[in-house]
């Protein structure tokens, strides 16, 4: 997603004026920290479920044992 809005984003940077590139880089690289943070999260909220649902299995096993 980073990349698609990098693509986008680049070519309007790298034509506007110096003082503006460094913002439009700054924010672009805030982004990026973002949306690794939310990536990040969602991959622990999946893990977390997994283990539940792993869990919720072996003790169904359990009881039909």
């Amino acid at each position: 997603m980073i990349r698609a809005m990098a693509r986008i984003a680049l070519p309007a940077i790298e034509s506007a004026p110096i003082e503006i590139r460094a913002d439009a880089l700054e924010g672009l690289s805030i982004a990026a920290e973002h949306l690794d943070r939310e990536l990040a999260a969602s991959a622990q909220d999946a893990a977390n479920a997994l283990r539940e649902s792993m869990s919720a299995q072996l003790l169904f096993r359990t009881l039909l044992s």
